[in-house]
């Protein structure tokens, strides 16, 4: 993972780690990836995993006392898991780190193998699959709130926030995401929507699920405030146009387009200025 996935994804783990914690972390491992030691992605996750199995054997608490222990000395990796280990049996952090720098910190060859599946699920996308899934239950009752809270922002239909939820699962049925990411992307389309081209069209949009991802609901937006029929939207969703963002003169001329009575299918070669007698390159004309 990348130092900002690092950041973020023991934020996550570990809500009250110290800065200069981070910064000590981020630092050891821009220092061993430099000399050659190892990469900055391989540390970070296998440093996350570590923690993360930490977490969920001795508990938050000690999981954020070894990283924050980071402010005076980092912990290898590989010998978290033994300190985690001489930690809950009463050992001071400052024994555990003079203990690691004479002897090593070695875990049981049970943690150890534990690591090394947890490590190949993490790196598969398998890691991330589950913790969706586990986290969904409580994803959906917050979620259930946002919806809420933006149906009654917007003074949308009465219930619709039951079909959002349904269309946020189906968007990602495979949890490729957190439930919480997708409803929180979707809310946050609506909330520009609103702010850029109004209450109406973004009550519209929200009212009629014409488009259900949130690039496709800012693109929809620009293009009912330009003079767009609400018709079109589903159409134009169907052939990508809405996931490519067009700037103003090009969106008119999309507008245009489709009012004219063309096909949804040509509308992006008409946002380029460009009018087809079919939908093959060879048959274009240039205006």
């Amino acid at each position: 993972m990348t130092r900002e996935d690092f950041e973020r994804r023991i934020t996550d783990l570990l809500p009250d780690v110290s800065d200069q914690a981070m910064k000590n972390w981020l630092e050891y491992a821009k220092n061993l990836d430099r000399d050659g030691t190892e990469t900055e992605s391989e540390i970070f996750d296998r440093s996350f995993v570590e923690l993360a199995l930490i977490k969920r054997h001795q508990g938050m608490e000690t999981a954020a006392a070894l990283f924050n222990y980071g402010e005076k000395f980092v912990f290898n990796y590989f010998e978290l898991r033994g300190a985690a280990e001489l930690l809950k049996e009463g050992w001071p952090l400052e024994r555990i780190s003079d203990h690691a720098v004479e002897n090593g910190c070695d875990p049981t060859l049970e943690a150890m193998e534990e690591s090394h599946a947890a490590l190949e699920e993490f790196q598969s996308g398998k890691w991330d699959t589950r913790e969706n899934k586990r986290k969904f239950s409580s994803d959906l009752s917050q979620g259930i709130r946002q919806f809420y809270a933006l149906e009654q922002g917007l003074g949308g239909q009465d219930g619709t926030f039951s079909e959002w939820i349904r269309a946020a699962y189906e968007i990602n049925e495979d949890f490729d995401q957190s439930f919480a990411e997708i409803v929180s992307g979707l809310c946050g389309a609506f909330h520009d929507a609103d702010a850029q081209y109004g209450r109406d069209i973004s009550r519209q949009l929200y009212n009629t699920l014409a488009v259900v991802l949130p690039t496709e609901i800012r693109s929809a937006a620009q293009y009912l405030s330009l003079g767009g029929s609400l018709d079109h939207v589903p159409a134009l969703a169907l052939v990508g146009f809405l996931m490519e963002p067009q700037n103003h003169d090009s969106m008119l001329r999309a507008v245009k387009h489709m009012n004219d009575g063309g096909d949804a299918a040509s509308a992006y070669y008409a946002a380029e200025g460009e009018v087809f007698k079919d939908h093959s390159p060879q048959c274009q004309q240039t205006m």
